[in-house]
């Protein structure tokens, strides 16, 4: 008759498991994908977008569903990557940035939260609680350039952070461009990193980011940086944007930061240092997620 020896019978279960896992990682990020809608500013493009970095995170730095750590999404509009992330990474703690309210005198409260906003604000909360999420934070705050030297000067750092889209509505002249960007490339150790490299007709300087990178591409800037502030930094192409997606050339990068042994940053996610920096509100609607954990 048929039998199995226990060496045949071990590998079989293993191949068992691994396709059990498999299976369920795969029925875990359609499941995500269910959950949470594609929304916010040009949420066409949000999902290839969020694809390309899932797949960096667990193909190029080794991320799984298990691991526990720290990202900030910057800009995080109605909460489409925060959310995304923290379901499929539900060990981790996940901050969305957002100027939800016009902050006069240090806060505003929330019945006045400006046009536009609010619609943002109701559809990352909506979701947050269909999709039962508790992984996701939400800070209401009105950050700025100086918001990001801040925290680095704290060393306040955490593993991952999105910086997609963002930075070139910061206000700052091309002198002092290098000088900032070597401040956020400290804030984590892996920045997916968006920037529109064309001008920007709508905008009110559309030659800003021109200005700043004077004729040099994200890498350069990056090795130049590193060169002198003696950083230990990486940064690799991820992905091309279509003009499908996006006006203009939009490529989305990852950049990674290696602290030296006397770079001394705080061991821990200082959730209320963080808080306080930045500024985050709390007279929001439904505080429970517009606090720290």
């Amino acid at each position: 008759g048929f039998c199995l020896n226990r060496m045949q019978i071990f590998f079989f279960i293993v191949l068992v498991f691994l396709i059990f896992e498999y299976t369920s990682q795969q029925e875990v990020q359609q499941e995500a994908w269910k959950r949470v809608k594609a929304v916010g500013y040009k949420p066409h493009r949000n999902v290839p977008l969020w694809k390309a970095i899932l797949r960096d995170m667990e193909q190029a730095s080794n991320f799984t569903r298990t691991d526990s750590f720290t990202m900030h999404d910057w800009g995080a509009d109605a909460g489409y990557f925060s959310m995304v992330a923290a379901v499929h990474f539900p060990a981790a703690k996940v901050v969305s940035f957002e100027m939800h309210s016009q902050v006069k005198s240090g806060h505003m409260p929330a019945k006045k939260l400006v046009a536009g906003a609010t619609k943002s604000w109701d559809r990352h909360i909506s979701t947050l609680r269909k999709a039962r999420i508790t992984n996701n934070r939400i800070c209401d705050a009105q950050f700025s350039a100086a918001t990001f030297i801040a925290l680095q000067n704290r060393k306040l750092m955490v593993n991952v952070q999105l910086v997609l889209n963002i930075l070139h509505w910061m206000e700052m002249s091309a002198s002092e461009f290098d000088e900032f960007f070597a401040k956020v490339c400290q804030l984590a150790k892996i920045t997916y990193l968006m920037l529109p490299l064309d001008p920007q007709p709508k905008a009110a300087n559309p030659y800003k980011v021109e200005h700043w990178l004077a004729g040099r591409g994200i890498p350069e800037v990056v090795a130049a940086i590193a060169s002198k502030h003696n950083l230990e930094l990486d940064v690799v192409h991820v992905r091309s944007v279509s003009a499908k997606e996006s006006y203009g050339q939009r490529p989305l990068y990852k950049i990674t930061y290696t602290p030296k042994a006397d770079q001394d940053y705080v061991p821990q996610y200082a959730c209320e240092s963080v808080w306080h920096v930045v500024g985050c509100l709390d007279e929001l609607p439904n505080k429970h997620y517009s606090r720290c954990w």
